[in-house]
């Protein structure tokens, strides 16, 4: 396998030095230890084969992150979210907003909509 130095390498695709690293650490090239630890090699065909495709515009791994996160109160999924097992848009069409909260806090959505107290707060006075 003949290898070719960082600055050949840098030098063959047209890029920096540090893109070249940059390439190594997202897995686009596979760097090889030089005898002294320090300095880097890489395959000549992985470069010519890179040099031929043109620069990565993206990493080549799975992107993607995928979690499942259980709870009773939210759940998502293909047809849509749920707040406690009811429809956020069913709940955002046909309920207040002091019934959802009631729903999210208490677990229980009432039956009629109960206005809860509150003050007005005066507005400053306008500036000039």
């Amino acid at each position: 396998m003949a290898l070719l130095s960082s600055h050949q390498t840098a030098d063959r695709l047209g890029v920096k030095v540090e893109t070249v690293y940059a390439y190594a650490s997202r897995g686009l090239l596979r760097r090889h230890a030089g005898p002294d630890g320090r300095s880097s090699w890489f395959d000549s065909r992985d470069v010519e084969t890179m040099a031929r495709r043109g620069r990565p515009r993206r990493s080549t791994r799975d992107t993607s992150l995928d979690l499942l996160i259980e709870t009773r109160l939210t759940s998502i999924s293909s047809t849509g979210v749920s707040y406690r097992g009811r429809s956020s848009a069913d709940l955002a069409t046909q309920c207040t907003f002091e019934q959802v909260a009631e729903l999210l806090w208490l677990g229980v959505l009432p039956d009629r909509h109960r206005s809860w107290p509150g003050e007005t707060i005066p507005l400053p006075p306008a500036t000039p």
